[in-house]
């Protein structure tokens, strides 16, 4: 050591420039590549959890009650599996990697071969956010996919420089602007915010599931309040790795699905220890059966989701983009079919009438996300009179309540407007008008 250190000493300055710099970069990326967040994605169907002290183990599956792997979480352990690149790195996605076994997932890599997405896709009819298409595309334009399908993209790192070598990530999860991707919220809080009611319970060895009565898949979050997954279902037959299964039971045996259906869940964070908190909480050890013990997890805070400031400031920044419509072209939907709302309204008329019915709502709260063309919309929703919606529904009865939700640009331009509740005589309480709008400025 001291004979090196002595020659290392005499060699000339216009050499340790380069030796410097080398082991800088090399530093660099080294702290990079380590703070890539994922450790293993678990994609499984079920199978009996037994509690082990204050967190609980997945047991042996057979083919009756399940399947469950690891996807990987580098190239190199994909092609050990028999996962064959599919594409070159598209800009904004990545690199896909697909496997003749696996009919339903798609890999999704970045330029460090490291895991940063999934795509799914299903020939049988799916629910929003999956969309009706013909993908992903390869550089030259050609379809890895080369079959009209539904597919869905879960991006579990941002990737949107996933071409770029080197690229660190601070956190999990991310939407897409432009492709159709699930929106999980960071953190339970947030959930909480855009609609999903906070469950309590946690359920042992899966989480915190939390439901919304808008979409078919439910999020699980740790007693902690960090996402740690998804669970996917619908009542159409699947392939595997899809279950059928008869319900799903939650922390205290709440039902969290009591409907026969297909499902999967994707963990992306350590579902195992899922409830391990003060209280050591527990719950429901598998999601066939009732509770292995009902203790409550530390619940995450509820925060009240009206007049929060960044509703307020939202609500008065889309009434000031209303009142610079030119334009207006309306597409109506409802349900059931057929229920009376306008089609056409001069843009003056439509900016005044929207602009009172934003100002007029009440209990205002972050609805979710919406899927339209390919793009998410920001919701928010709120209540009002029935008298305020006359010009968008000429026989509406005065002196109702009901629910308004619009979805939103970026720019807090209204992209979708739905009324929920009678308006009519004729209507029920469950009757929906969807307004989708093109507005011209």
């Amino acid at each position: 050591m001291h004979n090196t250190s002595r020659s290392t000493k005499h060699l000339p300055k216009k050499l340790l420039i380069p030796i410097i710099t080398i082991l800088v970069i090399f530093s660099v990326v080294s702290c990079q590549k380590q703070e890539h967040p994922l450790e293993n994605v678990l994609v499984t169907t079920g199978g009996a959890i037994t509690s082990t002290g204050d967190h609980g183990n997945i047991g042996v599956l057979d083919e009756e009650r399940g399947i469950q792997y690891d996807l990987p979480i580098t190239v190199d352990l994909a092609t050990q599996q028999g996962w064959a690149k599919a594409s070159t790195c598209m800009a904004g996605e990545g690199v896909y990697y697909t496997k003749p076994e696996e009919k339903t997932i798609i890999l999704i890599f970045d330029a460090d071969d490291d895991l940063i997405g999934i795509y799914q896709h299903s020939t049988i009819v799916m629910s929003e956010p999956w969309v009706k298409t013909q993908g992903p595309s390869k550089a030259d334009g050609s379809a890895i996919v080369n079959y009209e399908h539904y597919g869905i993209y879960l991006f579990l790192l941002d990737p949107s420089n996933a071409c770029d070598s080197g690229t660190g990530y601070e956190s999990l999860l991310a939407s897409h602007s432009t492709l159709p991707s699930y929106s999980i919220p960071a953190s339970a809080e947030s959930a909480i915010y855009q609609g999903w009611p906070d469950p309590f319970f946690c359920s042992q060895g899966r989480g915190e599931y939390f439901t919304h009565p808008e979409f078919n898949h439910v999020l699980m979050y740790s007693s902690t309040g960090e996402p740690i997954g998804i669970y996917q279902h619908t009542e159409h037959e699947m392939p595997k790795p899809w279950l059928k299964t008869k319900e799903i039971i939650g922390g205290g045996g709440v039902k969290v699905l009591d409907k026969e259906h297909y499902g999967m869940f994707i963990y992306f964070r350590d579902n195992i220890r899922a409830c391990k908190t003060t209280e050591a909480a527990a719950g429901s050890g598998s999601p066939y059966g009732g509770p292995l013990s009902s203790a409550r997890s530390t619940p995450t805070a509820y925060v009240e989701p009206t007049a929060t400031p960044e509703a307020s400031t939202m609500i008065a920044i889309i009434v000031d983009k209303l009142s610079g419509i030119t334009t207006v072209e309306l597409t109506a939907s409802s349900e059931p079919e057929g229920l009376s709302v306008v089609t056409e309204i001069a843009a003056v008329k439509f900016s005044a009438t929207l602009t009172q019915v934003i100002n007029s709502l009440e209990t205002i709260s972050y609805a979710s996300n919406t899927w339209i063309n390919n793009v998410s919309y920001k919701g928010i929703s709120g209540t009002t009179k029935s008298e305020n919606l006359k010009d968008l529904v000429p026989d509406t009865v005065n002196g109702r309540s009901v629910k308004v939700t619009v979805w939103v640009t970026e720019d807090r331009i209204i992209k979708r407007l739905r009324v929920d509740g009678a308006l009519t005589d004729s209507d029920s309480d469950e009757s929906k008008r969807i307004l989708d709008i093109n507005i011209g400025n």
